[in-house]
């Protein structure tokens, strides 16, 4: 897996701990993946991988041990075209929807990781994938 971050906010602000990503997300070619990144500091970060037909949400400790939080098919929408992808973070509780639809929940405990860090995009290996219109805002 490849990403990128988002490590330093306008002004020197820091994230709050109730916000939300928004992103428009498409698969370019089939069987790509890609996802995001949430409460990424050095002790462990949270993910959330899609594919064409399922959704998985992991922990990964600073010694790269991944902790699986949910893993679940896509309902509702399917990932043609551009999609948009919401998700919510409230401190430990995590909500995610693709096009307006609640793909479902995930909730994460470890340790000082559910506040702060940083956030960024992911792209799985052999994919191609498009973001734009990348946002956060407070939720």
């Amino acid at each position: 897996m490849a990403g990128t971050f988002l490590t330093q906010l306008p002004n020197g602000q820091t994230l709050p701990d109730s916000y939300y990503i928004q992103a428009q997300v498409k698969l370019n070619s089939p069987n790509s993946q890609f996802g995001f990144y949430y409460h990424s500091k050095p002790d462990g970060y949270y993910t959330i991988m899609f594919n064409s037909n399922t959704w998985t949400a992991n922990y990964t400790d600073k010694n790269g041990t991944q902790t699986s939080l949910t893993s679940i098919p896509l309902h509702g929408t399917q990932l043609d075209g551009t999609v948009t992808v919401d998700i919510v973070i409230q401190g430990s509780n995590f909500i995610y929807y693709v096009n307006g639809v609640q793909q479902g929940t995930a909730n994460g405990a470890f340790g000082d990781s559910n506040s702060g860090g940083n956030i960024g995009l992911a792209v799985g290996p052999n994919s191609d994938v498009s973001f734009k219109n990348f946002a956060i805002y407070t939720a």
